[in-house]
């Protein structure tokens, strides 16, 4: 009977877990994108630029999907002088 009892405790734990998942909301997405000079005589300040979208029918995992996927951060030397460039998405429930 315990057992009985806890299968079904269980499955009742994972049926919720599941259909929180699977509800979907509309999500902004805010991309930073800044761009940082190193190694110039002169310094300069970091660029930055930004964008966001509206992105709806998605779940949370997909929307954290989106984030994961579009954070990055990247190197590339010139000569004496590295630019990097970090990209950044986070996201707002609407």
């Amino acid at each position: 009977m315990r057992k009985i009892l806890l299968a079904c405790g269980l499955a009742v734990i994972l049926f919720a877990a599941c259909s929180k998942d699977n509800k979907t909301h509309c999500w902004e997405f805010i991309t930073v994108v800044e761009t940082i000079y190193v190694g110039m005589e002169e310094e300069m300040p970091p660029i930055k630029a930004g964008s966001s979208t509206q992105q709806c029918d998605l779940t949370e995992a997909q929307a954290e999907n989106v984030v994961k996927s579009g954070t990055s951060e990247t190197s590339m030397q010139v000569g004496l002088m590295t630019i990097v460039t970090r990209t950044s998405v986070t996201k707002r429930k609407l």
